[in-house]
């Protein structure tokens, strides 16, 4: 789940919610691209009025929803990502294959290094 959200949830046999998660964040990435070419579109339209008020307030009224929504969309993916590592470490295993992973860290004189351990039970 930390390379390929919902990967983990599905592993552990919670199919559903690892496909949904997976499509939720493919979803919510491609709403946050689309948003930003529509508002870099806008800009060029404000750069291009001639001169008429009209035409820049409207395409700068465009502008400032897109970018918003561009934000919210990236932050909504964000949470979602962070959600979806969550329930990756919390879930039981219930497809019978026993793979357990936990967030791990070593600490050696003056540094830590963290990373991801796994175990398998057979």
């Amino acid at each position: 789940s930390f390379l390929l959200p919902g990967l983990a949830q599905m592993e552990k046999g919670y199919k559903a919610e690892g496909i949904c998660t997976l499509a939720a964040e493919v979803i919510l990435i491609g709403g946050g691209v689309a948003s930003y070419f529509g508002a870099q579109n806008q800009l060029e339209i404000m750069k291009d009025s001639n001169g008429t008020i009209d035409a820049f307030n409207a395409a700068q009224s465009k502008y400032n929803t897109l970018r918003a929504t561009n934000i919210g969309t990236y932050c909504a993916a964000g949470a979602l990502y962070a959600f979806n590592i969550y329930r990756a470490v919390t879930l039981k295993d219930k497809s019978g294959k026993h793979l357990v992973y936990y967030p791990t860290a070593i600490i050696s004189d003056n540094e830590m290094a963290w990373g991801i351990g796994f175990t398998y039970n057979f």
